[in-house]
């Protein structure tokens, strides 16, 4: 809704700009001073530049002596790179030509936007010089320094007599002339010059604020006013200085029933100031000064108490500082939080800076609460972000610091229809406009002022609940049962929602994180829902937990409260009567036996042997047990296959894990895993003779720890079965493999070079089973007689491996064979042969025939001559044609 027109009574609309201001620096740089004085004067116009780095003033710079020169612009100024030039500057010592060079900053300085000057910005220039003007030129410079309204301020270091530098500075000479006797003294008039300076910066444009104060525009100190059916009370501060501003914001409060008068000064001392004045019988006096930290901030340009708990008594104050420039986040505004204490003193609780660029803090209003926690609220204006636009930040209540460190509501000016601009000029929110209830907050902004209505705020408390509340499993048949899914509880989930406001609405639209969409009325609304669990959960209590929340509160009627819990937490245990035969304790009895699948087992890589077990319970009912299957090394988990259901199954170590029907493994039951293990020979023990194959272990753990029950276990069953078994059925396998990177692949010959060549061939017979060498024959097959009448001679065979070499030659095969002498007794059933694997080699060879040299020069030198003579008989024909035609 909008209201136009509308006037806001707790604020009237102001308005204060900032005058923009260029100004330059004329310094001498002649021969008359010496190094240390030229440094000085440097590190006087950098003390100023820093003084005034928080102000909408631009500088610039200019030495002169023969020849003016500029050692930097605006445009420098504003990059940053001003000091660093001015640091770098050299000393000219030369002439004092200060016309040539006052002529100089109008040609290239003043209004030039090329250099970086503002349009219509107020012109200062600020002249420090030792001596008088060498050159002539008066007249003509300073009737257009006069005619541009250029301010100038002249300091004089070591001259007698003023007279000849007087009329360049500005009227009245008295307020723009500085004399100083040594280049010291500019330490002593710096704090002078800057104030001047600030206060052209900060003359009013226009100034449109009725008030309980008065300025005194002669002085601008400021007092406040405190009118009466007789006559008119004026209030002051005696060390109030000139040009501070007091009043230009005021705020009233209470603390212990005596009253108190806030006033901000925002330009004392141009860094700002807030004076707390009490009332002692029918005087006025000062009890608290807060001063302002930056320059240029305005602090105390807006202040607001605020009642927090509403109790007739003032908690905090806010001050706002809405020029509170931070540079390197490129934000400007800020507001400081005060408590109030019962000594009637102010203490620092909470400072926010800006998140933009838009003078933060700039109206900073209380308002009624808007949660319903019972603590007042607070809204702070930026009226230049988004582009002028403006926006409201909103901050909830806090007992302790005032309000909250984040905003929870932003408003910006441009999402209304049309956008507002300067959104956020005034705030007032202290009213029920609609009547309903609830707060209201009108905002002002340029020739519009809106009404921004406050929406229902709700709680919502969650309760779950199971039925039954303890699971029970002893109708759970884990083993039998295949990962069937049983119904075991029923799950109620209530929503009882509470307005935290004091208005009454009749829906609210609520949507669950399981899809369930409901209109829901103040109160209580239950919902019911069946919820399965799968039993191989249900070894461990259960929680189940509800978050909710509101997804869309922009269009809602009400919201939800962001302080309301907002998750809620159950949990269910589960329950087995007790199948004890003997009284109140139960005692497993596991038996468990295995026979091997495989009966012969080729030990090489990849291989596999089947183990088939059987877990019987002969006892009463069986907790949390579990079958562990160790493997030996070589040997590895490959997969298991089970005629029942195995529950977990886990790999640990050496060996395998296997929970069985979790939690209860019945009286009566069995189940019987088929384990395959696989052959890792990198991995098997040289030494090894016999495996150790099988270790199960089967335990019953403590029904009382883990099921909370009231009946007991005498003690835990934990015991181990280890069987060995030596294995006569395995065989070991061995590869031949041929090393090409050790071979000769390629031999080649010339008609011209055909002696014979080495040609090596290597092979390697290895096998990975980890254990001790074992008896091998190779036998190895020579071609005598090749293609092409190659002939293989002198072959031999050499054992890279320490050993003998047994050779039998057969001329009829060309064979020689070789292996190691040892011991040739073994037992033939561990050990298999390769018979079908042989291994082939190549060697590629080549007869490279060479060509014939005196044919191919034969060959080019008769064709050469040949061309030769082609070449003669065509000159010669064109040489009789052209006799002809001559």
């Amino acid at each position: 809704m909008y209201i136009f027109a509308l006037l806001s009574l707790n604020h009237i609309f102001s308005e204060c700009t900032k005058n923009k201001v260029d100004l330059v620096f004329l310094f001498d740089g002649s021969g008359s001073m010496t190094e240390e004085e030229f440094k000085k004067n440097k590190d006087f116009i950098k003390s100023i530049m820093d003084s005034l780095s928080n102000t909408t003033i631009k500088f610039a710079a200019v030495q002169f002596s023969r020849r003016p020169r500029i050692v930097f612009d605006f445009n420098d100024h504003v990059a940053g790179r001003a000091l660093e030039k001015l640091m770098k500057e050299k000393h000219m010592k030369s002439l004092t030509n200060t016309y040539r060079a006052l002529q100089l900053i109008l040609d290239n300085l003043f209004g030039k936007e090329s250099a970086g000057a503002t349009p219509g910005a107020t012109q200062v220039l600020v002249l420090i010089t030792d001596g008088d003007p060498s050159d002539t030129q008066k007249d003509v410079v300073l009737t257009k320094y006069d005619q541009k309204n250029i301010i100038r301020f002249v300091i004089g270091v070591r001259i007698n007599s003023m007279e000849k530098i007087k009329p360049i500075a500005s009227e009245p000479k008295d307020k723009h002339v500085f004399k100083i006797e040594d280049y010291k003294g500019l330490d002593g008039i710096l704090k002078t010059l800057k104030n001047k300076i600030i206060i052209l910066e900060g003359m009013f444009v226009f100034f449109l604020r009725f008030y309980t104060f008065s300025t005194k525009p002669k002085s601008w100190r400021g007092s406040l006013k405190e009118p009466d059916l007789q006559h008119e009370k004026q209030i002051l501060d005696p060390d109030m200085e000139m040009d501070s501003y007091m009043g230009f914001s005021l705020s009233t409060g209470e603390r212990n029933g005596v009253p108190l008068y806030f006033s901000g000064a925002p330009r004392f001392q141009h860094t700002g100031q807030v004076v707390i004045f009490t009332r002692t019988g029918r005087h006025w006096t000062v009890q608290q000064r807060l001063e302002g930290t930056k320059v240029g901030s305005y602090f105390g340009a807006e202040i607001c108490t605020v009642d927090i708990d509403s109790d007739d008594s003032t908690d905090f104050l806010l001050v706002g500082a809405p020029m509170f420039y931070q540079p390197l986040q490129k934000t400007e505004g800020k507001v400081y939080v005060y408590a109030l204490t019962n000594k009637m003193q102010l203490e620092m609780r909470l400072s926010l800076t800006a998140p933009f660029m838009g003078r933060f803090g700039t109206t900073i209003s209380s308002l009624a609460d808007l949660n319903g926690d019972g603590l007042r609220d607070v809204a702070v204006g930026a009226p230049l972000e988004d582009d002028n636009h403006g926006a409201v930040y909103i901050y909830l209540g806090d007992r302790n610091s005032g309000m909250r460190h984040t905003f929870s509501q932003r408003i910006s000016g441009k999402s209304f229809q049309p956008a507002m601009k300067l959104f956020g000029l005034a705030i007032d929110g202290d009213g029920d406009l609609g009547h309903d209830g609830l707060p209201d907050i009108v905002v002002g902004s340029q020739e519009a002022a809106v009404v921004l209505r406050s929406k229902p705020v709700y709680n919502v408390e969650a309760h779950l609940s199971f039925h039954p509340e303890v699971i029970s499993i002893d109708e759970i048949d884990c083993v039998s049962s295949d990962h069937e899914v049983l119904p075991m509880v029923n799950l109620t989930t209530c929503f009882n929602l509470k307005e935290a406001t004091g208005r009454r609405t009749k829906l609210i639209n609520g949507s669950f994180f399981f899809k369930l969409s409901v209109l829901m009325f103040f109160g209580t609304c239950c919902v019911h829902l069946q919820k399965k669990v799968l039993t191989s959960t249900i070894t461990s209590p259960h929680k189940r937990r509800l978050n909710f929340s509101q997804p869309d509160n922009e269009n809602a009627i009400a919201v939800l409260n962001t302080d309301s819990k907002k998750e809620a937490i159950f949990e269910v245990r589960t329950l087995t009567n007790k199948r004890c035969k003997r009284n109140n304790t139960c005692i497993a009895e596991l038996d468990v036996d295995f026979n091997f699948m495989t009966p012969k087992l080729l030990v090489s890589e990849q291989s596999y042997f089947n183990v088939s077990m059987l877990l019987v319970n002969n006892g009463d009912d069986s907790y949390n047990t579990s079958l562990t299957v160790l493997h030996s090394p070589g040997l590895s988990f490959s997969s298991i296959s089970v005629t029942k259901v195995i529950q977990t199954l886990s790999e640990e170590g050496d060996g395998i894990q296997c929970g069985i029907s979790h939690p209860v493994y019945r009286s009566g039951s069995s189940v019987s895993p088929n384990i395959w293990q696989e052959m890792n020979c990198a991995t098997i023990p040289e030494t090894s003779q016999t495996w150790q194959l099988i270790s199960l272990i089967s335990s019953l753990v403590s029904i009382k720890a883990t099921f909370h029950l009231s009946f007991h276990v005498i003690k835990d069953i934990d015991w181990n079965d280890t069987m060995t078994m030596t294995v006569f059925g395995q065989r070991y396998a061995y590869d031949l493999i041929s090393l090409k990177e050790d071979s000769v692949t390629y031999l080649n010959f010339t008609t011209e070079n055909n002696k014979p060549k080495k040609m090596v061939i290597t092979y390697q017979v290895r096998h990975n089973t980890g254990f001790k060498d074992f008896p091998v024959n190779v036998s190895l097959y020579f071609p005598k007689q090749v293609q092409e009448n190659f002939e293989l001679i002198n072959y031999q065979i050499k054992l890279l491996k320490n050993g003998q070499v047994t050779e039998n030659d057969q001329t009829a095969k060309w064979v020689r064979r070789k292996h190691p002498n040892g011991h040739r007794e073994y037992r033939e059933q561990l050990f298999t042969t390769c018979i079908l694997c042989p291994k082939q080699s190549e060697v590629r060879v080549e007869i490279i025939v060479l060509p014939n040299q005196w044919l191919i020069i034969g060959t080019g030198a008769g064709a050469g001559l040949l061309l030769l003579i082609i070449i003669k008989l065509i000159l010669c024909k064109v040489r009789f044609s052209s006799r002809i035609f001559q």
